[in-house]
């Protein structure tokens, strides 16, 4: 029996280095770049392994429900779209404003809504001024009271295209009312409703007219000392009929009317000493501006003198170069109201100091009573409203030239239960004397 003798196989390995060096390298490279390797059977992450077994072949396949990070997807937004948005405007040739609306789905609704609103107020006769899509509208006013109308792409467009046309006119227009309707944006395919906006007068939008006149001249007559002003008259002839009798009348001589316009201001000025002119314009400031571009055309010397609201009923006589002096008015009666001089006052105004505008009033009371006076108010630069209540006693009231009387002496009446009507005002800065009869 033989020994048993330990057997060992004797493998050479340089063959098989050849093949397995090869694939063990391509495997550790493929793990550097490949950062998905340790996911599930060789797939990424997110995917599971499938096939293999008998069919020679293998992949991967996406796991549901995953989502590479545990978040939901973001909804899409609904598209958006631009919708019309029509705007319109009226106004009546009677009238100081205009209606504008916006906010409507076509032209048609928007110039009817504008209509109706305008002939609401104005009873009939109205008619469209502009009107659009996706813009603007402005309202200006020109230095007589026309009005102008102007629509563009959006509210500067419409200003700019308003100066232009305004120019050309040969006016100067001031803006006073305003709309913008820019376009409306909602989703796609959204009925969207109207939402209309009426942009309208607040107060009486009738026009109101006034008229400013002084006495003819021929090329070598003085220049006017005075002028006549009436305002809040229902139209342009009235307005000028008015001022044309009340010059004539005061004045003894032919008058005619040298600027009249409605709803506007008329401002005066004085150049080296003498009236220097006057202007009109939607504005305080800018018929300051006029009248006084105006008097520089002619004087070196021009001075501001006094502006007046044509919309306010009033008709007066006014003396432009006593604007910024301190004239004086004194009114007197009899002491103790004694018959037959109970409702009778004597007023001096256009007086250059207090004292001899006291001494003057008491002078002309004593003159025709020859009875003892009273000095009962004065003032200076100032407005004298002389009313009488329902007892038939008199009331002796000033204020301020730039106040207006009628509310001054309404409010001083009430307070004391008192219902008054006021008689006469009287202008401290118009030279006058004389008795005033208040009944």
């Amino acid at each position: 029996m033989k020994d048993s003798v330990g057997m060992t196989r004797v493998v050479d390995w340089k063959p098989l280095i050849g093949r397995i060096f090869p694939t063990l390298c391509a495997a550790i490279l493929f793990g550097f770049m490949s950062p998905a390797a340790h996911a599930e059977g060789g797939c990424p992450d997110g995917f599971f392994p499938i096939g293999g077994g008998t069919g020679g072949w293998q992949g991967c396949a996406p796991i549901p429900g995953y989502d590479d990070g545990g978040t939901e997807e973001e909804p899409q937004q609904p598209t958006r779209s631009a919708y019309d948005n029509y705007y319109a405007a009226a106004w009546h040739r009677d009238s100081s404003w205009a209606w504008l609306v916006t906010g409507y789905s076509n032209r048609t609704r928007a110039d009817r809504a504008a209509l109706a609103a305008c002939n609401a107020a104005m009873g009939s006769g109205c008619t469209t001024a502009a009107g659009g899509a996706n813009g603007a509208l402005v309202i200006s006013r020109g230095v007589e009271g026309d009005l102008y109308a102007m629509s563009g792409a959006d509210k500067g467009k419409a200003e700019k295209a308003m100066a232009k046309y305004c120019k050309e006119a040969n006016d100067e227009c001031e803006e006073i009312q305003w709309a913008t309707a820019p376009a409306l944006i909602a989703p796609s395919g959204q009925n969207v409703p109207e939402s209309p906006r009426i942009y309208g007068p607040v107060n009486d939008p009738h026009r109101r007219y006034g008229a400013l006149a002084w006495p003819d001249g021929g090329a070598d007559a003085a220049p006017t000392r005075e002028v006549w002003i009436v305002g809040g008259r229902p139209s342009p002839d009235k307005a000028a009929s008015d001022v044309v009798a009340r010059c004539q009348a005061d004045s003894g001589k032919t008058c005619s009317v040298k600027l009249a316009g409605s709803d506007v201001y008329i401002a005066l000025t004085m150049g080296d000493g003498v009236m220097g002119g006057a202007a009109s314009a939607s504005s305080v400031a800018a018929a300051q501006k006029r009248a006084l571009d105006f008097c520089r055309k002619t004087y070196k010397r021009c001075r501001e003198a006094g502006f007046f609201d044509l919309v306010a009923e009033q008709a007066l006589r006014y003396d432009p170069e006593a604007f910024g002096k301190p004239w004086f008015t004194a009114q007197s009666w009899t002491k103790g109201g004694k018959a037959p001089w109970r409702n009778s006052v004597w007023s001096v105004s256009g007086a250059k100091d207090m004292d001899s505008a006291k001494k003057a009033a008491l002078a002309s009371c004593y003159a025709e009573t020859k009875d003892e006076c009273e000095v009962a108010s004065w003032s200076s630069n100032s407005k004298v409203a002389l009313s009488v209540d329902a007892t038939g006693a008199v009331h002796v009231l000033w204020t301020a030239w730039s106040n207006d009387p009628a509310k001054v002496v309404a409010k001083d009446c009430a307070a004391q239960s008192l219902d008054c009507r006021i008689v006469t005002i009287i202008d401290s800065r118009l030279p006058s004397t004389g008795r005033i009869d208040v009944e």
